[in-house]
């Protein structure tokens, strides 16, 4: 299993390479400090949850952020691997 999680991309993304054993998950942050973009709120953040199932890894992405009422939301969760 890979994952890459690099920033300074001002925007919250999530692209795919392929590699040696499989496909990899890149996933791209804001600062903590970063305004609202598109359909992103400003501010938002990922959890991930690394497992292993049996003999297979698995690696599930929630993406929390801020509302417009200042409370924290999910914004969205994906199963990664």
């Amino acid at each position: 299993m890979e994952l890459v999680l690099h920033g300074h991309d001002h925007i919250h993304s999530t692209m795919w390479f392929d590699g040696p054993h499989g496909r990899i998950p890149a996933i791209g942050v804001p600062s903590a400090s970063s305004t609202g973009h598109r359909h992103h709120p400003a501010a938002a953040f990922n959890l991930f949850s690394i497992e292993r199932e049996g003999g297979v890894w698995r690696c599930e992405q929630t993406v929390r952020g801020f509302d417009s009422a200042l409370r924290v939301q999910q914004i969205r969760q994906t199963r990664l691997i």
